[in-house]
C-alpha cells in the first residue's frame, strides 16, 4: 500500500513539480520505518518449539506431529515457518502461518504421510517474522533434529483383525495348542494369513512384495543331547 500510495505521488509531479521532493522525502521515511520495522522484528526473538512426534509411522498412514511454540515478545507474533522434513516423510512442510501468543504456549498439530520406508534424520525449521509496523519480515531458523522411523504398509494387515478371527474359531470348537518339540529352525516364506503370530512376519519380504509374508519353522523332532562328566582328579 505504501509503494501505491509514492507511485501516486511520483505522478502528481507531472504537474505539481514540488511533488517530486516531497517524493523523495517520503522515500527517506519510507526506508526509515522499514528499517525500525526489521530492528523491532529482532526484538520477539528467541521463537522456541518443541516437537512431539509419533514413535513411528508406516506408508499410506497419515499421523499427527505436535508443536508447542513460545516467543519472548510482548505482542502477538505473525510467523512464517516451513520445516524440513527426515526424507522419508517427504521433502519439507507446507508453508504455514502461525500467530504466536505473547508470553503463553501456542500449540500445533501438523499431518504428515510419509512418502516411503525408511529412516532419516531433519528438522530444520525456516522461519520469517513479520515486524510490528508489518512493513519487513525478518528470516529465522532453529535447528530442532530428529529421527522418524517409517515402516512398510499394513493397511491389508489391518483390516483382517485377529480377535474376530480367534473369536470364530472358539466358536468352532477350536483352540491353539502348542506342540510339544516345536522349533525355531527356518523352513520357508509364505503369505501371512490371519491367526498365524504377527511375531512371525517378516518386514522385508514384506516391503518387497507389497503384502504380509511370514517366516515358517520347521519342528524339532530330534535333538541330540551330549552330558560330559569330567572325572578328572582336579574336579
Amino acid at each position: 500500500m505504501g509503494a501505491a500510495f509514492l507511485s501516486m505521488v511520483g505522478l502528481a509531479g507531472l504537474v505539481w513539480p514540488d511533488a517530486l521532493a516531497l517524493m523523495i522525502l517520503l522515500d527517506v521515511v519510507w526506508v526509515g520505518a522499514f528499517a525500525l520495522d526489521a530492528w523491532l522484528s529482532g526484538r520477539s526473538l528467541p521463537v522456541d518449539v518443541t516437537r512431539e512426534p509419533p514413535p513411528a509411522f508406516s506408508v499410506g498412514r497419515t499421523l499427527p506431529v505436535h508443536y508447542r511454540w513460545r516467543h519472548a515478545g510482548t505482542r502477538p507474533l505473525l510467523v512464517l515457518v516451513r520445516e524440513a522434513l527426515p526424507p522419508p516423510l517427504g521433502v519439507a512442510t507446507p508453508l504455514r502461518r502461525l500467530v504466536l501468543a505473547p508470553g503463553a504456549d501456542t500449540l500445533e498439530q501438523l499431518p504428515v504421510t510419509p512418502a516411503r520406508r525408511g529412516k532419516g534424520l531433519g528438522g530444520t525449521v525456516f522461519m520469517r517474522l513479520l515486524g510490528p509496523l508489518g512493513l519487513a519480515w525478518r528470516p529465522a531458523r532453529l535447528s530442532r533434529p530428529w529421527a522418524a522411523t517409517v515402516f512398510p504398509s499394513l493397511i491389508g494387515a489391518s483390516a483382517r483383525a485377529l480377535p474376530p478371527e480367534a473369536s470364530k474359531r472358539r466358536e468352532a470348537g477350536l483352540r491353539a495348542v502348542r506342540r510339544r518339540g516345536e522349533g525355531r529352525l527356518f523352513e520357508g516364506l509364505r503369505e501371512w494369513v490371519p491367526g498365524d503370530d504377527t511375531r512371525a512376519i517378516d518386514w522385508k519380504a514384506t516391503a518387497r512384495r507389497g503384502k504380509p509374508i511370514a517366516r515358517t519353522y520347521e519342528d524339532e523332532r530330534r535333538e541330540q543331547v551330549l552330558i560330559v562328566i569330567d572325572a578328572g582328579r582336579l574336579l
